[in-house]
């Protein structure tokens, strides 16, 4: 007996119940039914990779605390860890999960969100590499040694330590013909760091002039400072921040 597209028909007490073999047509049933359970607000998601490296969670400690081994390692994980009590564990675990789920759907403000609440909880290399994966622009306060620039031409005096401002982006080079056409002084650097192969160096006093070249180049971007996320800001944003101080050039003027 077949049903009335032709599939073979099992007859049941309580009725009939309709077969179908076809294994394409099983396994789309059966991920229209995970899809659905996945998208029920009750339905509580686990991350499936690393929050911090985004690789998939392989052994059953990963699993449990949402973090590959490496990276539990790498940053700091463990330490912090095993002082915390199995309470305190589990709402960790929850903590995490919850941020590489939203890592997973590439929610970003969520993201700096529960990496903030990450970091609260003492995981700070967690949290910033959670950050570090959607934001790719960072400035950072930093002492360093002489470069050897000349006093004459408004640059570093020789033979002493100097506060600069360090500036990693994504690869542009557009960045630096802004930079060129802005007439800010800044340094390449090519030195292995946590954050890059590659960074800028602006003196401290350049900042207003470092935020008018990444206003053109990175308009509306996250960016991580020392005191947390932040939003590069627009053109016209920093036209009408900056340019009412006293001395700040406006873009376009």
């Amino acid at each position: 007996m077949t049903g009335p597209t032709g599939q073979p028909r099992t007859a049941y007490a309580d009725g009939a119940f309709w077969v179908y073999p076809n294994p394409t047509t099983i396994r789309q049933y059966v991920m229209e039914d995970v899809m659905t359970h996945l998208a029920d607000p009750n339905t509580r998601r686990l991350a499936t990779a690393c929050c911090a490296c985004g690789r998939a969670l392989r052994d059953a400690v990963s699993v449990e605390t949402g973090i590959g081994p490496v990276c539990r390692k790498k940053h700091g994980f463990g330490t912090a860890y095993a002082a915390l009590t199995p309470r305190q564990r589990k709402a960790v675990n929850k903590l995490i999960h919850a941020a590489g789920v939203a890592c997973e759907d590439g929610d970003v403000a969520e993201i700096l969100k529960l990496a903030a609440k990450v970091e609260k909880r003492g995981f700070t290399g967690v949290a910033d590499k959670i950050r570090a994966r959607y934001i790719k622009i960072r400035t950072k306060r930093a002492s360093v040694a002489e470069y050897g620039w000349t006093p004459s031409r408004g640059e570093f005096p020789l033979g002493n330590t100097h506060l600069v401002l360090q500036v990693w982006t994504p690869y542009s080079p557009e960045f630096n013909a802004i930079r060129k056409a802005e007439r800010v002084r800044a340094r390449p650097v090519r030195q292995k760091t946590e954050h890059g192969k590659f960074h800028w160096e602006f003196k401290v006093e350049h900042g207003v002039d470092l935020m008018r070249v990444l206003a053109q180049a990175f308009p509306g971007q996250g960016m991580l400072t020392d005191k947390g996320p932040a939003t590069i800001p627009t053109v016209a944003e920093f036209n009408a921040t900056y340019g009412a101080k006293t001395g700040v050039r406006k873009i376009g003027s």
